[in-house]
């Protein structure tokens, strides 16, 4: 969890970060990325010409059928129903299972250890704050 998120959830702020994978279709991210506008820059990478074709079609590959932007956005929906103070840190949605989910585990744990030596582990329940309620 970055330390923003920390601080804003001390002082009684909710965060939810929702991390999508690599969603190939339903979504134009990947053909509409923006290239590099130095010219001469980008001629120096001409070893990995085709690089992004293969990546995309790689991934398609990869991509179970079906997988489209809607599991993000069931992710949130499912995020918002959660009792305030439940609601995780971080969710990824990750269709490809490519690990980013057991490296966001391992960082909360390396930075729940750093918290609780700092004695700040107060810090890492996620508190959120009700209309009304003052802040914690």
């Amino acid at each position: 969890m970055p330390s923003l998120t920390v601080l804003v959830t001390g002082a009684g702020t909710g965060v939810v970060m929702v991390v999508p994978g690599a969603i190939v279709s339903g979504t134009a991210h990947f053909t509409e990325a923006t290239r590099p506008a130095d010219t001469g820059t980008a001629a120096a990478y001409t070893e990995l010409e085709g690089i992004e074709q293969h990546i995309m079609d790689r991934l398609g590959e990869l991509s179970p059928p079906g997988s489209s932007p809607r599991s993000t956005a069931e992710a949130v929906v499912r995020l918002v129903g959660l009792p305030v103070g439940s609601r995780p840190f971080r969710t990824p949605v990750d269709v490809l299972h490519d690990g980013a989910e057991q490296l966001d585990e391992l960082a909360r744990k390396l930075q729940s250890a750093l918290m609780t030596r700092l004695g700040i582990e107060r810090l890492l329940q996620p508190t959120g704050r009700r209309d009304g309620d003052p802040a914690r």
